[in-house]
């Protein structure tokens, strides 16, 4: 998935180009994280391996999944849209949650695969997740093992990288994020969510979550991407916000 900074960047510079402001402007911010909350908590006896399935299973119901034998997985818009379309327009929280679905979209669908080629044990370019065993970065032509790739444990996989790309993308776009201002707004019991796939009581702590990253992050010095393209990144969150009015201009209207 994209990170949360990548989220919360793309769901504030969106904001601004919708003209949201104040609760609306700030319940759309809230709405943008919600897909990521899950009730997997992470355990020292589990691997990273199966951390990872238990998380994926359950995104497969918070992000609309409905096929996932592909490489990489990403949300069904239209099945979203067939139990959500007359609300978009009319429900802030769920605009901000749709907006987040069409991110993750977009990330896998269409920014990650120009990034990286997978291949079966032979070195064989493959299509099929099942068949995947290694993963090539298209950058620097380095072969990495899938499950080192996706591990949250090392230094050579794409969550390293994920790193220097908050920290990058908090100082090109100024962000700052007042955890106390959103806890407050869940807390007073006026945020309502209207959707069904996910538990409520969870978003606390995807606001706690953001906040750690951000935290750490913004203390971090500016490192050079090992996956990730620097002209790529640059363009991530203009080109998320221009295909999605692109596309759904309708919807928010």
């Amino acid at each position: 998935m994209p990170s949360f900074i990548v989220h919360s960047i793309a769901g504030r510079e969106i904001a601004k180009i919708l003209n949201l402001t104040g609760k609306k402007r700030d319940y759309f911010f809230i709405a943008n994280l919600l897909p990521d909350t899950n009730q997997v908590e992470k355990r020292d006896d589990l691997s990273d391996k199966d951390l990872r399935i238990l998380i994926q299973k359950e995104k497969k119901i918070t992000h609309f999944r409905t096929t996932t034998d592909g490489i990489l997985s990403y949300p069904d818009i239209d099945y979203f849209l067939s139990k959500y379309k007359d609300k978009v327009k009319n429900d802030i929280v769920v605009l901000g949650y749709f907006f987040h679905l069409y991110t993750d979209y977009y990330y896998f669908h269409d920014f990650l695969p120009k990034l990286l080629t997978f291949l079966d044990k032979d070195g064989n370019e493959i299509y099929k997740k099942d068949d995947n065993d290694i993963i090539k970065i298209n950058k620097t032509g380095k072969l990495i093992k899938k499950d080192d790739f996706w591990s949250k444990r090392n230094s050579i996989g794409i969550y390293s990288d994920y790193s220097r790309l908050n920290t990058y993308l908090i100082k090109k776009y100024n962000f700052s994020y007042d955890y106390n201002k959103c806890k407050s707004i869940i807390d007073s019991g006026e945020f309502s969510v209207p959707i069904a796939e996910i538990n409520p009581s969870k978003i606390g702590d995807v606001l706690k979550e953001l906040d750690n990253f951000y935290t750490e992050a913004l203390n971090n010095d500016i490192e050079e991407f090992k996956i990730f393209n620097k002209e790529d990144i640059d363009n991530l969150i203009s080109d998320v916000s221009n295909t999605f009015l692109e596309k759904y201009n309708s919807f928010i209207k």
